[in-house]
């Protein structure tokens, strides 16, 4: 209930009646979103599904006229890091825990 809260989206993926990923956005200001809860089931990565999500949410975040998106993984993920690095994130953060990352879009 509160990724459905105003100025919040939910994304599932299924795949044969199976959540295989989701992916979250919510609105930080008018002008910056967050994704959050952004994961793919071990079985399902590297067949594009993460890369879907998150190519539809910042769609999502264009079309309410965001500039900017932000997201944060663990540090010790470096696959994560990689994968949103891909997708044209730039770091912008990192302390003990986290790494945290920014689109201008």
């Amino acid at each position: 209930a509160n990724y459905l809260s105003r100025g919040r989206s939910f994304i599932v993926a299924e795949l044969d009646k199976q959540i295989v990923a989701t992916g979250a956005l919510i609105q930080e200001s008018s002008e910056t979103g967050r994704i959050v809860r952004m994961s793919v089931a071990i079985d399902y990565r590297r067949m594009g599904i993460g890369r879907g999500i998150i190519h539809h949410l910042l769609d999502l975040a264009r079309s309410l006229c965001m500039n900017r998106v932000l997201v944060e993984t663990n540090h010790d993920w470096s696959e994560a890091v990689a994968f949103y690095e891909q997708l044209g994130f730039r770091e912008y953060s990192r302390d003990s825990e986290s790494v945290y990352l920014s689109l201008e879009i």
